[in-house]
């Protein structure tokens, strides 16, 4: 089974929520809406089902156990989309405890989402911060989960709530921010792949080859 599909399905959803964020970003109030479309999108798309004599085989999840190196879990991703090659397989767990079941389902997709918005300037900058140092990154919760988890690719997408194009300082910390994250990124290969999505559709781009992913 080639994975590649799954891989553009995936991609394909993120720049359909990317549009309706710039369109018109009133309408995400929170990051659980943003989690809420993506999963939508992500459910709807058929190479993110597979067949069974039970019935389809669902490969999208939300709130998925995150397992380390060492099989410790700890934390859970937003969304992942499940490994199709075997996912005839995965209903045989399902007399067992959540985390004994997950512990047989490899992730081919891990995604976590952060959505940045405030009342004022020094607010947003406040979001900004952690992200635009690499020793913080290395240490922030979710490039951790996508960095040393048990996924086999993983997407960080930033939603920020302002325009940049005409404020100097968000410019400037998004610089810091792409200097930051292009560090990560080369860290940790093609496991990891970054987005930025401003309201105005100015954030930069890290990773992300596809075009209109911007």
């Amino acid at each position: 089974m080639v994975l590649k599909p799954y891989i553009q399905g995936v991609e394909d959803c993120i720049d359909e929520v990317a549009r309706e964020f710039r369109k018109l970003a009133f309408n995400f109030n929170s990051e659980s809406d943003l989690q809420t479309y993506l999963y939508s999108c992500l459910r709807a798309k058929e190479k993110t089902r597979v067949p069974s004599p039970d019935g389809d085989i669902e490969l999208v999840h939300a709130e998925f156990p995150v397992f380390w190196e060492n099989n410790k879990v700890e934390r859970r991703y937003d969304l992942v989309v499940w490994e199709p090659r075997n996912a005839k397989h995965y209903p045989r767990y399902w007399g067992e405890g959540r985390l004994d079941q997950a512990r047989h389902i490899p992730v081919l997709v891990a995604i976590e989402i952060k959505y940045l918005y405030g009342g004022s300037s020094k607010e947003i900058e406040h979001a900004m911060e952690p992200f635009s140092s690499y020793a913080n990154l290395m240490k922030h919760n979710d490039i951790r989960k996508l960095t040393k988890g048990a996924n086999e690719n993983g997407y960080f997408l930033i939603f920020l709530d302002e325009d940049i194009k005409k404020k100097k300082e968000y410019q400037d910390y998004f610089k810091k921010m792409k200097e930051s994250f292009e560090k990560v990124v080369k860290h940790a290969g093609l496991k990891l792949r970054v987005l930025f999505i401003s309201r105005d559709g100015c954030g930069f781009k890290l990773g992300f080859s596809r075009k209109g992913l911007i």
